[in-house]
Parts: C-alpha cells; structure tokens; sequence
C-alpha cells in the first residue's frame, strides 16, 4: 500500500498477522502511508530550494572575474605567504585545541593596491587544492565588491558563505530549512542579517560539519557597518572553523 491512501472512513477488522506482527482492530479515518522514497526526495526538494533561494553569485566566477579584471598573477608573486609563520599556525592550527584559537583568524592587512585581492585570489587556489588532495576539509571564500550590491553587504557574504556549506556539506542544512519553510519566510530571512547570522552560528557549530577554511577578501568594501558589525561575530567563533580577511585594518 506503499503511497496510497486508506479511503476516507475505512474500516478495517479482522487482520490477520504472523511472526508477532502487530494487528490493527478498529476504525480507520484519513490514514496515508508515505513511501520512505518520497520523503527523501522531499527533503532533498526542500535542501535544493533552500540553496536556490540563498544563491546571489558563484564564487569561482567571481574570482574568475578577478583575475581577468587584474591580470594573470606573475608566476612566484604571492608563494612567499606560504613560508611565513603566521600563515602556517593559522593553516596547523588544531581544532581541539582551545589555547590556539588566536592563530585561528588571519587578518592579512594592506593600503589600497597592495596587492590583497591577488593574495586571496593565490590561496584560494592554494587551499582549494590543498583540501581537495586530503578531502578532510573544505573552503568556502568570498571575494567583496564595493561596486557590486550582490557582494557589498554583511547579507550577501552571509547568504554566500552559508550557501557554500550547504552544498558541500548538506548534512548541515536541516539548521536552514526551518528558516524556508514559506515564501515569506524566505523572504524575510534572505533580507534579514540577524537570522542568517542565526543560521550560520548553528551551522558552524554542529559536531557533524567537518573542518572547513574561510576566505573573505576586501570587507572593508562592504557598506559602512558590515566591518562593524561582522567582525565581532567572526570574533566569537574563532574556536571553528579557520578564517582569513584580506582587507584594510579596521579603524
């Protein structure tokens, strides 16, 4: 009876059941039998929507774009980060261990035209191979645009990173899925910083979602208080997860 519906006021008497099965006796009112299958794919609908709903650019494109818009990096420029020794406690640095959580985030500061952007541009590229060669880790990066309304806000990093996860790691996104249940909903959590700040905090923190590297380039070109307001937050968590900014010292 797998996906049909028992008809509306059946009565069922006299089932007979082997092996200490159980049998039901009585009356029957409006009793349906969902197929695993199609729950499953239910939820996997419900997943797909949620990532549809927060997706505002790719960021390989993105950084496709970047590079196109500045040039090639010249072959050995940007490699010396690699060797130095901040970079490599931030890259070591053990997630169980509490008294590191200060190696756990890498400002990496600079004027403008010093050559920030091109540095992210190299490690990310650098740590997207790194976790694809142990398959222990992710990255998720997102790469900032004052010029760009899709990427100059504390929302549209938040829907960027928190899109990311969830489609690398989708044990993760059942935290979202409430937040999407109506379009109204939808609605007010894509426009809302407090709620998809609420969504990547749970996120982060679940036991299930593996070791993941974070780059955020050029927040200092977001409007006036996302530095304000996002950093303090990316503060709070620095005990998960490892997060590199490429951006203006904050004031």
């Amino acid at each position: 009876m797998s996906g049909s519906a028992v008809p509306h006021q059946q009565h069922i008497n006299g089932v007979s059941t082997q092996n200490h099965s159980q049998a039901f006796v009585g009356s029957a009112r409006d009793v349906y039998f969902t197929a695993p299958h199609k729950l499953q794919d239910a939820s996997k609908e419900a997943a797909l929507a949620c990532r549809n709903a927060l997706f505002l650019t790719d960021p390989e494109e993105i950084r496709e774009k970047v590079i196109s818009a500045k040039g090639a990096r010249v072959e050995g420029t940007c490699e010396w980060v690699t060797h130095d020794a901040k970079y490599l406690a931030w890259l070591n640095s053990d997630r169980e261990v509490v008294e590191n959580e200060n190696t756990r985030l890498l400002w990496i500061s600079g004027g403008p035209g010093k050559g920030k952007t091109m540095l992210s541009v190299f490690l990310t590229e650098e740590l997207q191979r790194q976790t694809a060669l142990k398959d222990t880790a992710d990255l998720v990066f997102f790469f900032c645009s004052a010029d760009d309304k899709n990427r100059n806000t504390a929302v549209a990093v938040l829907r960027g990173l928190v899109h990311q996860i969830i489609t690398k790691q989708p044990q993760v996104s059942k935290h979202a899925l409430p937040y999407f249940e109506t379009p109204e909903r939808t609605k007010q959590t894509l426009l809302s910083f407090e709620t998809l700040w609420i969504i990547f905090q749970k996120i982060v923190t679940d036991a299930e979602l593996r070791e993941f590297f974070c780059v955020i380039d050029g927040l200092d070109e977001c409007e006036g208080s996302t530095l304000r307001i996002f950093l303090p937050r990316i503060t709070s968590l620095l005990t998960i997860g490892k997060w590199l900014d490429c951006t203006d010292a904050p004031e």
